[in-house]
Parts: C-alpha cells; structure tokens; sequence
C-alpha cells in the first residue's frame, strides 16, 4: 500500500466506503488498514492499522485489523463534539470502535466487543 497523493496512492480489495465531510474512510480490507481519502486535496493517508494482519490493540506493537470490512461513522449529538468510527473487522469476529475527533483518530482509545452477550450489552440490551 500507498499513502500520498492521487495517483500515488495504492489499495487493496477496498471493501467499505464512508462520506464523512470532505473524507472517505477506506475499509482497505487487503492490507488490513483504515485509510481516508482527503476529497479537497486527493491525498490517501493511513488512520489505523498495521503491516500484516491481525489482532491486537497495543500502542507499542501497533494496531492490527484482520479484513476490516465494514464501516459506519457517527456524529456526535450536537455536530460539533468527537466522531465515532465503528469498524466491522471481519475475520476478527469483532465490532471495533474508535474514538477521537476524525480525521485526527487516536487509536489508542479503541474498544473490542465480542460475541452475543457484549453486541447486545453494547446496545443496551441484556
């Protein structure tokens, strides 16, 4: 994979798209990263995610996603508060949620829920 501009900028098997402001975020699911496109510049940049597959959310050996291939932003309640990227990554069998201000994501804030018990705890359900 590519970061940079236009042309430049190389993915793999890109699976989910999302319009968030003047930015698609890119499941790039073949390299297993997070990507946006910046709409006004052209620029590709990498916002999550490593150089192999994998699971793993640890700052220091880096974030890793197994076919992320789903994606779906929510605003805050007011428009004007922190963005929520939630990411299906598919092979992971997990919904992962990154916190941060898009289209500055901190990853360091990313949370796993697995299995039935912790989707319908995360909805609200018991």
């Amino acid at each position: 994979f590519n970061d940079g501009p236009g042309k430049t900028a190389q993915f793999s098997r890109p699976f989910a798209l999302v319009w968030w402001r003047h930015r698609l975020i890119v499941a790039d699911t073949g390299n297993h990263l997070i990507r946006e496109v910046d709409l006004l510049t052209g620029r590709a940049r990498t916002l999550a995610g490593g150089e192999r597959k994998g699971f793993q959310d640890d700052l220091a050996k880096g974030l890793l996603f197994n076919f992320p291939s789903g994606l779906e932003v929510r605003e805050s309640d007011t428009g004007t508060g922190p963005a929520l990227l939630w990411v299906a990554d598919s092979r992971n069998s997990a919904l992962r949620q990154v916190d941060g201000t898009l289209p500055d994501i901190q990853p360091r804030h990313l949370r796993f829920f697995h299995g039935v018990r912790d989707k319908l705890a995360l909805l609200g359900e018991s």
